[in-house]
């Protein structure tokens, strides 16, 4: 099926949920926030949170600074 990563269309096996999403691009999920069509969802979640065709993620990474 196909989503949307950070403007960016993808595909992904159907029965992927976010946290498998995410692992199989293999990005660096430490310091992560994620928001699927626009909610955040809490990385506890990641393992329950289900996608569907055309959803639109989009992932941030903490940056320290000052």
């Amino acid at each position: 099926m196909d989503i949307w990563m950070n403007d960016k269309c993808i595909t992904i096996d159907k029965s992927y949920n976010l946290l498998q999403a995410l692992e199989s691009l293999e990005l660096p999920l430490n310091a992560a926030a994620v928001a699927v069509n626009a909610v955040i969802i809490p990385k506890s979640n990641w393992n329950i949170t289900s996608l569907n065709e055309g959803d639109k993620i989009s992932m941030f990474q903490a940056i320290a600074g000052g």
